[in-house]
């Protein structure tokens, strides 16, 4: 995008010699916002945790089945799983809130294979 030879900057800057490059606000938002949680320790690991259980939920469709069959007989309402994206930082407020109000339902969903599973 911004490329000295063949960046759209360089093209643009080429046909109005007046225009001026600036970097991308959103993403030197999410670049400040990485590195203050990595700073933070208990923040890097409520991050590290959330982004665990929305990858075993989302990326096993038996997990997944079992997580929609309990939360559609418990509450219709609660909000779906949404995985947690460490590059995306508009979508990390929607994984924290569908962890938070699905807590319940992950807590079963944990315990059914466990319960039936035969070989360990």
């Amino acid at each position: 995008m911004s490329g000295i030879r063949s960046g759209v900057a360089t093209k643009v800057s080429s046909l109005e010699p007046r225009a001026l490059y600036t970097h991308c606000y959103g993403h030197a938002l999410n670049l400040a916002i990485q590195d203050g949680i990595k700073g933070t320790k208990v923040m890097e690991d409520t991050f590290s945790t959330v982004y665990e259980i929305t990858k075993l939920i989302k990326e096993s469709p038996k997990r997944d089945a079992i997580f929609s069959k309990l939360k559609d007989e418990i509450s219709e309402c609660s909000l779906r799983i949404r995985i947690l994206c460490p590059t995306r930082w508009t979508l990390r407020a929607e994984a924290f809130s569908s962890i938070s109000e699905n807590y319940h339902v992950l807590q079963l969903t944990w315990n059914v294979p466990k319960d039936a599973t035969k070989d360990t």
